[in-house]
């Protein structure tokens, strides 16, 4: 199985969106899962999609309560199939921690909906360790990983460094089965190369996917 996610970020209204899907082609199948991370405004319509799968950006790491602003899990469980978790924009511009995202991970598996972690350095291995503190096995989740220096910059990680982080990440995890995926500065120019590596399973792709047609030409590669 291969993963194409698209992660829209803080963009696109609801029309824009709306002609976005209008205009991409891509197709979900047995073998290429096309997944499409949007805000939470843009699930009502990501929901009543054939050809994708919808996903969210991120959830709060509580239960249903007093908690405003917050989107809690129970309230997406019916509309997305995958969550990003722990984002390095996440960490930077909201303070997210290891703990928090291992919190949503908990409460996303407990839904059923499948926690897609981002990681990076330094603190790949640090996450790793609190989520086997907080789950004891590593299961049914996605890690993805996505170097900061390589987000946004058009200078992706080279393919062979990806694929030795991929292997570093399932040697920590103890479960050889986990997808692996790389994020940053991928495009349909330079994303065979990733998807040619041993331990890589997809990609995770923010820039390059506000355009349909070239998020199209990704997803037939591979």
């Amino acid at each position: 199985m291969t993963y194409y996610i698209a992660n829209w970020k803080q963009n696109l209204t609801l029309q824009e969106a709306q002609n976005w899907l209008t205009h991409f082609p891509g197709q979900t199948t047995e073998k290429k899962k096309i997944i499409i991370a949007g805000s939470f405004l843009h699930l009502p319509i990501l929901t009543g999609q054939q050809n994708i799968i919808p996903a969210i950006q991120d959830i709060s790491p509580y239960e249903n309560g007093p908690h405003t602003g917050q989107i809690g899990v129970q309230q997406v469980k019916d509309l997305a199939q995958f969550c990003l978790v722990g984002h390095s924009e996440s960490r930077k511009e909201l303070g997210i921690t290891d703990s928090e995202v291992a919190q949503k991970v908990r409460l996303l598996l407990k839904v059923n909906i499948t926690p897609i972690v981002c990681l990076d350095q330094p603190y790949l291995e640090s996450q790793i360790r609190t989520l086997q503190l907080e789950l004891l096995e590593l299961k049914d989740l996605i890690f993805a990983y996505e170097p900061a220096s390589a987000i946004g910059s058009s200078q992706p990680e080279t393919p062979a460094r990806a694929n030795e982080i991929a292997f570093k990440i399932l040697n920590l995890s103890h479960n050889r089965s986990l997808p692996i995926l790389y994020g940053g500065s991928v495009d349909h120019l330079n994303i065979a190369d990733f998807l040619t590596q041993e331990f890589l399973s997809g990609v995770l792709i923010g820039s390059a996917s506000l355009d349909p047609g070239e998020f199209a030409k990704i997803t037939e590669q591979g």
